[in-house]
């Protein structure tokens, strides 16, 4: 195995233990909020310990760039179109992002990052997942 393929399953099996998921349900397009759920507080905790773990320089990461508030999805919110245009805004992190952070040993925001694909109709439910596994 070598050492690219030694980190990307090292962090992929990270993020299986501290999300709850299987390894195997875990890819490396997998987009921490939108795929596992991970938002808010459980996001900013999750990066700290990726941080630590992998030994990433997260200075330059903001939280409030890729990341909702905790709590942030409440049902009757999808009516409220300032809600969807917020969550819009935010900037996915895929599993290959906290990879290549892990390579180079420091979290670089990429310009011009496309922004999540929340689509007027497009409910992201996909977090329940976390809630449906056996």
């Amino acid at each position: 195995m070598s050492a690219n393929q030694l980190i990307e399953h090292k962090i992929i099996e990270f993020v299986a233990r501290e999300t709850g998921f299987k390894v195997q349900d875990i890819t490396l397009e997998s987009d921490l909020c939108k795929d596992l759920g991970i938002d808010g507080d459980d996001a900013t905790e999750l990066i700290t310990k990726f941080s630590r773990e992998f030994n990433v320089d997260m200075s330059n990461f903001n939280s409030k760039k890729h990341f909702g508030p905790e709590g942030a999805f409440v049902p009757f919110l999808v009516l409220f179109p300032s809600w969807w245009k917020s969550r819009r805004k935010l900037k996915p992190i895929t599993i290959s992002d906290l990879i290549k952070a892990a390579e180079s040993g420091a979290w670089v925001e990429k310009k011009g990052q496309q922004k999540r694909d929340n689509r007027k109709g497009d409910v992201p439910f996909s977090f329940l997942k976390r809630y449906n596994r056996p």
